[in-house]
């Protein structure tokens, strides 16, 4: 990992690896921290899927490379990561009524996040206690940048010197999973997730003992579902992928 302008190495950063499951589907398996005065790293690759390394570091833009599935003993040792100089944006966050919101985490274009779990590894920055935030790392390429914060729906706004985002409640999905008529045992996953023009958004909801469901704080968009059938251990018995969507206004 270098600098493209200085040519040198750069000596902290965090490289992030993962496969792609489809177009707009990510699955990244290892995040690793870096810190090396000869800016080198390594990867145990998986095999049989296509693949993405994604390197961040203070100051300059994320940089993706992609590759080829790998076959095993299959060595790919002519990665070079050449950092550009990242864009600086200040901003706030805060709420319908005006209010700052302190903890709110910031990403930019490209983003795959899971609203309904932890983010903070994958995010550019968090917002303090006045719910300002500074991210020095933006693409030259990058027009919004969106926060993230539980009880709220997904917040944007394009970028700018002085980006400002305000958090709304957001709408919400009910609805009821049954399987040929009859409610399925276990524990029952309902995973939903919209693609955007620039960025992809994964919720989760669990249903109740008669089969019901509710996906809350969703930001305006059309989400398809997915339905996971889980015993009481938490074990995957099968998976179910409806051509329902659902539109929230």
């Amino acid at each position: 990992v270098i600098d493209a302008q200085s040519r040198e190495p750069v000596t902290e950063f965090s490289v992030e690896a993962g496969t792609y499951r489809g177009p707009d589907s990510e699955y990244r398996w290892e995040l690793k921290r870096i810190k090396s005065e000869s800016a080198q790293f390594e990867f145990n690759a998986r095999l049989d899927e296509d693949w993405f390394l994604r390197v961040n570091a203070d100051g300059y833009a994320e940089s993706t490379l992609t590759g080829g599935a790998l076959t095993s003993g299959e060595v790919v040792d002519d990665i070079l990561f050449e950092l550009e100089p990242g864009r600086i944006v200040r901003g706030t966050v805060i709420d319908s009524t005006g209010q700052p919101v302190a903890g709110a985490l910031l990403f930019d274009d490209g983003a795959v996040f899971d609203v309904t779990r932890s983010n903070s590894r994958y995010a550019a920055a968090t917002t303090d206690v006045r719910g300002a935030f500074v991210i020095d790392s933006i693409a030259a390429d990058a027009q919004f940048v969106y926060a993230l914060k539980p009880g709220f729906a997904v917040g944007e706004a394009p970028i700018d010197d002085e980006a400002s985002i305000v958090l709304t409640a957001g709408g919400a999905i009910d609805g009821h999973v049954a399987v040929g008529g009859v409610v399925p045992p276990g524990v029952n996953s309902v995973p939903g997730s919209t693609s955007r023009p620039r960025h992809l958004e994964h919720y989760s909801s669990g249903t109740d003992e008669a089969g019901n469901f509710r996906i809350a704080n969703l930001s305006p968009a059309r989400y398809q579902t997915q339905f996971s059938i889980r015993d009481v251990s938490g074990n995957h018995l099968a998976s179910y992928y409806p051509e329902a969507t659902a539109q929230v206004a």
